[in-house]
């Protein structure tokens, strides 16, 4: 039997605190800001356009806020 797929993001969006959203966006920023440089290397490595690397980035944070569980975790 196959285990049904954990969403974390349902846990929090249910209790999230507004006052929050300030550092959350922040954090956002960062993470942005530090997943930009290491797409553009890994696309360079993999010897494709450096466009594929940086379409790569909003699916990965995307898929890490909804389907992550460490609130410590840099994609």
């Amino acid at each position: 039997m196959i285990a049904p797929m954990r969403v974390p993001a349902l846990d929090w969006v249910r209790s999230y605190q507004t006052r929050f959203l300030g550092a959350d966006i922040m954090a956002g920023v960062v993470v942005a800001a530090l997943a930009m440089p290491q797409a553009l290397g890994y696309s360079g490595i993999a010897g494709v356009p450096v466009l594929v690397g940086l379409y790569s980035i909003p699916l990965a944070l995307i898929a890490y806020a909804i389907f992550g569980s460490s609130p410590t975790l840099v994609v």
